[in-house]
C-alpha cells in the first residue's frame, strides 16, 4: 500500500486503530466468556442457582465476569468449606489459569489486522 500526504497517514491510522479496538473489544469478551465457563465448571453446586447467576458484562476497562447472587463471594471466599462438588476461589481459579490464553488470543486477533 502506497500512502502520501498527511490525510491519507491520518485516515489510515485512524481506520488502523478502530480495528484494533474491535478486535481487543472481540477478545476480551471471548475472554470473559471463557473464563465464565471454566469457572463455572467448579464452582459448587448445592442447587444449581450459583451458576445459573452470571454474567459478562463491558464496562470502562474492558469486561467483567460476576457471579451476581447474593452469597457468590461467601462461597468463593470460604476456604474451609468442603464442597461434593466445586471448589472455593473458582473465578480466580479460572482466571489465573486462563489468563495467557486470554492474551494470547488478544495478540493473535491484533496481529491479523491489516
Amino acid at each position: 500500500m502506497r500512502v502520501t500526504g498527511i490525510n491519507e497517514v491520518n485516515n489510515f491510522l485512524n481506520d488502523y486503530i478502530r480495528k484494533v479496538e474491535k478486535e481487543v473489544d472481540t477478545g476480551m469478551r471471548e475472554g470473559g466468556e471463557l473464563i465464565l465457563k471454566e469457572s463455572k465448571a467448579i464452582t459448587p453446586r448445592q442447587s444449581g442457582h450459583l451458576i445459573n447467576e452470571t454474567e459478562v458484562l463491558k464496562n470502562n476497562n474492558g469486561y467483567e465476569v460476576n457471579y451476581t447472587a447474593d452469597y457468590s463471594v461467601v462461597i468463593h471466599e470460604d476456604l474451609e468449606r468442603r464442597h461434593t462438588t466445586g471448589q472455593a476461589k473458582f473465578l480466580e481459579t479460572a482466571t489465573n489459569k486462563n489468563g495467557n490464553k486470554v492474551i494470547k488470543n488478544i495478540a493473535n486477533k491484533i496481529g491479523r489486522v491489516k
